[in-house]
Parts: C-alpha cells; structure tokens; sequence
C-alpha cells in the first residue's frame, strides 16, 4: 500500500460479499471468511488473470509449514534476492477492457466456465441480466485508458469502434455509480463479481464514483 500496488490477497473482516464465490471458484475450495488468500491451487487460474495479477511473489526458501507450489504454466522470474522471489503472470488481463460479446448466466456458472477456461474473458463477459445489443464484431482500434484511480473515482478514455461493453477488474457493490459521457450508465454485474458498463461505438469517457454510506452518531441532549 505504501509503494502505490494493488494486492489482490490479505486480511479484511469486511470485504464485499461478491468477493466470497469469486475468491472460492478460483482457489478450488473455501477459506475462512475474513481471510481473502490465493492459494497454490489458484495460481494458474483464469480467474487470476481476470483479476490482472501480473505478478506473483513468494519466498525463495518455503518455511516449513509452506510448500513450493507446483507451477505447470510458465511464470518467468524477473527478479530475485536472498529472501523473495517474483514471477512474472503474462496471462493477466489489463485493468480495464472492451469485449462485443456478451452472455447471460448466474453467478454460479459464469465462475465455474470461466475458471475451467469455456469462455474466455477477453472476449466475453457474462452477465448477470439480459445483455444489451453488443454482439457485433471488435475492432483493432480498440482502446481502454484508465486516466484517474482512486478509492472513489476511476475515469476511463474509450476508442471503441463497435457497440461493445467496457469491462472493470473491479469488484461491484451497489455503492457505485457510472456516466458514460457525462449521462447515467448502468452497471452490469460482469463475470460473476466486476462491473461492466455498455458503450458506444465512438470516442468517449466513462467514470465510476461512489459515496458509501456515512457512519451518523446521534447526539444524545444533555439531562
């Protein structure tokens, strides 16, 4: 957090539920509920490049209550010292995407079909509800530029040249609202547990941002 990286594993007693099956498909198996870990068994899953863990990083001597997972997909080291490790995941996806095919499917089996690598994310994204008109064929102009991150606002400059949806590695929550070119989005529930928002086939700017709910203490009069 200090150097400005995103980790996509760690302690929260208060991550988001849409978080918990998406965590669960990738691992393979469930974990305690304020843990959010990747595991040995996830380290190779599509679901893990959904995510756009580009690096992955571990001990170069495993304690003794750790074993050396057993990589079957090439993860080149690009950097080592005495202590750690990191290996380079050249499969993961950028931040931010743009698919022209779209699916609709519950939560359930959208995970388990991506995770199983029946569809591919670059191309697809499977929605909760019924998808809008985007099954037309990409473009290579295609682009997706984040130009602001932060807690509260992400901003993205889209080049899309077909009606298409742009796709957010992002986890939803209800808190979070979209406008594409200053007019009000929908946010779709994208590949089990991301956002996703339709676009035009043109230049345009799309932004999330959000106001969680406030904490109000009532003040209690004297006497």
């Amino acid at each position: 957090m200090i150097a400005g990286l995103n980790d996509v594993q760690g302690y929260n007693p208060i991550h988001l539920a849409r978080l918990e099956p998406f965590m669960r498909a990738l691992n393979g198996h469930p974990e305690e509920y304020h843990q959010n870990d990747v595991f040995d068994t996830g380290l190779e899953s599509p679901l893990l490049d959904l995510l756009g863990v580009r690096y992955v990083v571990m001990p170069v001597t495993p304690a003794p209550d750790e074993v050396e997972p057993r990589l079957s997909r090439d993860m080149p080291i690009v950097y080592a010292d005495a202590d750690v490790k990191v290996l380079e995941n050249e499969h993961a996806l950028a931040r931010a995407w743009i698919v022209h095919d779209a699916v609709q499917m519950d939560t359930q089996q959208a995970l388990a079909q991506i995770a199983a690598g029946t569809i591919d994310p670059r191309l697809t994204v499977v929605l909760e509800e019924a998808p809008p008109l985007v099954n037309e064929q990409p473009a290579e102009s295609d682009q997706a530029r984040i130009t602001e991150y932060s807690p509260e606002t992400v901003r993205v400059e889209i080049e899309a040249g077909a009606h298409g949806m742009l796709v957010l590695s992002d986890v939803i929550d209800p808190a979070w609202h979209a406008r594409v070119d200053d007019a009000p989005a929908e946010i779709y529930v994208a590949d089990g547990s991301l956002r996703a928002v339709a676009v035009p086939p043109a230049s345009t700017r799309l932004s999330f941002s959000t106001r969680p709910p406030r904490c109000r203490l009532a003040q209690r009069s004297p006497g």
